[in-house]
């Protein structure tokens, strides 16, 4: 670790940043050209990353500082959790508007903002629990 108790692998680049400066500034280097990052999902390959997940919803907010622009999932629910926690009308306080950077689209509502990101941000919601099948063969 470096003197910031920070260590950050960027997987898209596979290159270990161990100062927080070099990694605000290796994100800004992604932002600058964002049709790299077009695809927010994670990607995990046979339990081994090859693309983690980023946050379409804070990639370009000002406010939260540029080395958080770049958080990282590598868990696939984590990630669907975070999506979700954005996609509520209190979250989005009635502004339906795709806040990635290279993007900037409005929407009339929060149904078409949910497909504008399966569509471009391959956000693919889950499905929902399995249920376990009836059976209608009962042992005697």
């Amino acid at each position: 670790m470096g003197t910031d108790n920070f260590t950050e692998l960027c997987i898209e680049c596979d290159l270990w940043y161990n100062d927080l400066g070099k990694w605000a500034r290796h994100g800004k280097e992604y932002l600058s050209d964002s049709y790299k990052l077009l695809c927010c999902d994670p990607i995990i390959f046979r339990n081994a990353p090859v693309k983690a997940g980023l946050r379409p919803f804070c990639l370009g907010d000002e406010i939260i500082g540029p080395w958080k622009h770049m958080t990282q999932y590598l868990d696939c629910s984590e990630w669907y959790r975070y999506v979700q926690s954005y996609l509520s009308y209190k979250a989005l306080s009635g502004m339906f508007h795709c806040r990635y950077p290279a993007c900037q689209e409005d929407f009339e509502g929060l149904t078409d903002l949910e497909y504008y990101l399966c569509d471009v941000h391959c956000y693919n919601p889950p499905r929902g629990k399995k249920r376990a099948m009836y059976s209608s063969y009962t042992e005697r």
